[in-house]
């Protein structure tokens, strides 16, 4: 799993009531966006919507539950941070 601001710098709103929060911010599991049925941007390299997308998505997920999961996610955010050249994201509000 990592945790990146999206590398098309795409957002993605969420309301409730009448307040508004507007995130940048993309969960990765096994290189299939969560967000992607939120932007739709197709061209971009973690956009799948198919059942084995959601396959290895959820296998991500509950891999990333384990110890040996939460070191491998931590290698893998600093990569794609690296690679997308994104720092990390600024949850303060």
């Amino acid at each position: 799993m990592a945790t990146i601001n999206c590398p098309h710098r795409h957002k993605w709103v969420s309301q409730r009531s009448n307040v508004t929060w507007e995130f940048h911010d993309v969960t990765i599991y096994n290189d299939v966006c969560d967000h992607s049925d939120r932007c739709g941007h197709t061209a971009c390299e973690y956009f799948d919507n198919s059942s084995e997308a959601t396959r290895r998505f959820l296998k991500g997920l509950y891999h990333s539950h384990t110890l040996d999961g939460l070191f491998a996610d931590k290698d893998y955010q600093a990569q794609l941070r690296q690679k997308h050249q994104t720092p990390p994201p600024d949850f303060s509000g």
